[in-house]
């Protein structure tokens, strides 16, 4: 039996950022209540900046939705564009024969599958799990991540990767409790937080081979018992 991976998108394949900030900042101002471009951090929940700011978050959304770029448009002007390790990540698990996967949240679902074959993702993976935007910023993955691993049986064991903390490191850590399989949770630490609850944190998503071609190796220099395993030179 083989392993299987499931990734996150925006962040963690993909480098959207300036198209979703752009768009946060743009919905706030249409409100009359602008926020600064560090406000729009992973981490920092919109549904707190609307609270903070009295905006209904459901309204919020809808905005959101409206005054967000296309993704046709944003990849176009190279406003989303692949990590520059994202293919060669890729290419080396489909080596492996690791099944992989990804799992995203999206305001329009269908752009997920629009990113994915523009930059010819698709040939990678064995599918795309939607999440649609909902009432929480963070919402619940677990079905989603669910369907993707039964597919991906028979599998002895899954990553689950992603640059969220509350949204992909939360619904891992649920799965690992859940599964009958083993679930390695992967917080992928762009904004370097330095700290998670994940089983390994990475800095750039090509240190995912590391991780998943030599376990023993991980297991060895970034024991269990420390509550975070670190890469990237550490």
């Amino acid at each position: 039996m083989t392993k299987g991976i499931l990734y996150d998108l925006d962040g963690t394949l993909l480098d959207s950022y300036d198209r979703i900030v752009e768009g946060v900042l743009e919905t706030f101002a249409s409100f009359g209540k602008p926020v600064k471009r560090e406000d729009c951090r992973p981490e920092v929940s919109w549904e707190w900046l609307c609270t903070k700011r009295d905006i209904d978050f459901q309204r919020f959304l809808q905005r959101y939705n409206e005054l967000l770029m296309s993704a046709e448009e944003a990849i176009d002007r190279e406003i989303i564009r692949p990590f520059p390790d994202t293919i060669s990540t890729l290419e080396a698990m489909a080596e492996m024969g690791i099944k992989q996967a990804v799992i995203t949240r999206k305001v329009r679902e269908q752009e997920a599958g629009e990113m994915v074959d523009r930059f010819g993702l698709g040939r990678f993976l064995t599918g795309i799990y939607v999440t649609p935007a909902s009432k929480q910023q963070y919402p619940d993955k677990r079905s989603e991540a669910a369907d993707a691993i039964l597919d991906m049986v028979p599998t002895r064991g899954v990553y689950i990767v992603g640059d969220s903390e509350p949204d992909d490191v939360g619904t891992g850590l649920v799965l690992k409790e859940r599964l009958p399989i083993e679930v390695n949770v992967v917080f992928l630490d762009r904004w370097e937080k330095g700290t998670t609850k994940a089983d390994y944190l990475i800095k750039e998503i090509g240190e995912l081979v590391q991780v998943v071609k030599d376990p023993a190796y991980a297991r060895q220099h970034y024991p269990k018992d420390t509550g975070r395993r670190m890469l990237s030179g550490n």
